[in-house]
């Protein structure tokens, strides 16, 4: 079993929410070292067929050290009584394996059966996004003790702020995301920084009714978004699917495939609630990759990961390959000519120094 490693941690500008993030969270190792874990490489997993969406999200999050310490300690055994088709016991199970010796092959049938039983109905080609989120949220409902720790580790909370101009008062609404969007151009390449920043900018809204109800003004206001509290592991979906309502009533689909370009760290201090400038609060580095190859109803999924020898490889289902960061940064211009390989789903751990990899 992991030991909590309880340690202290003290950043500046944080709201009273977020503090109490970064006590919760503190108490979890980001290190792989926290149980003496040998440098194995990572493995591959069997596809049986149109399960390499489900491959892609488990290689990415076992490759996070904070994630892998959290499922292996709060959930060592099942409770009692056990819960149903207990996925936690399932991924506890599996992440053993992984980073053990010998084949995970049965640990991933068992999981995908237990994953099943527990609600995943889905056949044929998936989403990314959509097994995350469902596989977070079932988690979320599996273990209602840990439900904190886990928006603590994986959520980030948006704040939307809006300031009747008449009787100047407050309406703020926070919402949760697990995986948070962001919208690309059309028709052209873009930078992922400049991307978050066009989704955190200040926009006029309508129709708004005042928080106060004494008051009937309705005339358009700024709403402001910014981050309430930042999780210990933030996932990112660049929104690569552009779904169009046909004459017809039907919908049509369509990929863009346009370049998006991001480096191995990121700054969101900018746009953290309280923020002061200078302060550099917000900051991640990349860990893991999944990567869309093709369309929507007919791509696969690749993922490429940070693990525990500190190097990267690509686990395409059942093969394992290294790589060199800048082939994760940018595959199309380091060694891969297709344009329809893009990445999908980024993965990013919190951290207080910048230290760059060799």
């Amino acid at each position: 079993m992991v030991q909590l490693r309880p340690r202290k941690v003290v950043r500046a500008s944080e709201t009273p929410a977020q503090r109490g993030r970064t006590m919760v969270t503190a108490q979890i190792s980001s290190s792989w070292g926290a149980k003496q874990r040998p440098p194995l490489p990572s493995k591959g997993m069997r596809n049986p067929g149109q399960l390499c969406y489900r491959n892609g999200v488990l290689q990415a999050v076992l490759h996070i050290p904070k994630f892998v310490n959290w499922i292996e300690n709060v959930h060592p055994v099942c409770s009692v009584p056990p819960v149903p088709n207990c996925v936690a016991c399932a991924l506890h199970r599996l992440s053993t394996v992984y980073w053990g010796v010998g084949s995970i092959q049965p640990a991933l049938t068992h999981f995908w059966t237990v994953a099943q039983q527990a609600g995943w109905q889905h056949t044929g080609q998936s989403d990314a996004d959509q097994f995350y989120l469902w596989l977070l949220g079932t988690l979320q409902t599996q273990l209602q003790a840990e439900q904190f720790r886990l928006d603590a580790l994986l959520s980030i909370d948006i704040k939307s702020s809006l300031l009747c101009p008449v009787c100047q008062q407050p309406s703020d609404r926070v919402t949760p995301e697990y995986s948070y969007g962001v919208t690309l151009p059309n028709d052209a390449d873009s930078q992922l920084a400049e991307r978050i920043r066009a989704s955190f900018a200040t926009e006029q809204v309508h129709n708004v009714h005042c928080a106060n109800q004494a008051c009937l003004d309705h005339s358009p206001r700024d709403r402001r978004l910014s981050i309430d509290a930042a999780p210990d592991v933030l996932c990112i979906q660049l929104r690569r699917f552009i779904f169009t309502q046909n004459a017809d009533g039907t919908f049509s689909s369509r990929k863009n495939n346009h370049r998006v370009a991001f480096g191995q760290f990121l700054d969101l201090s900018e746009y953290l609630e309280g923020h002061k400038q200078g302060s550099g609060a917000l900051r991640y580095r990349l860990v893991a990759v999944v990567q869309q190859i093709g369309g929507l109803n007919s791509g696969h999924y690749v993922t490429m990961a940070r693990g525990t020898q500190r190097k990267w490889r690509e686990m395409n289902d059942a093969v394992v390959t290294g790589v060199r960061q800048p082939a994760v940064l940018d595959p199309l211009k380091h060694g891969n000519s297709d344009n329809h390989i893009t990445p999908y789903l980024l993965f990013w751990e919190r951290i207080d120094k910048v230290v760059a990899d060799i």
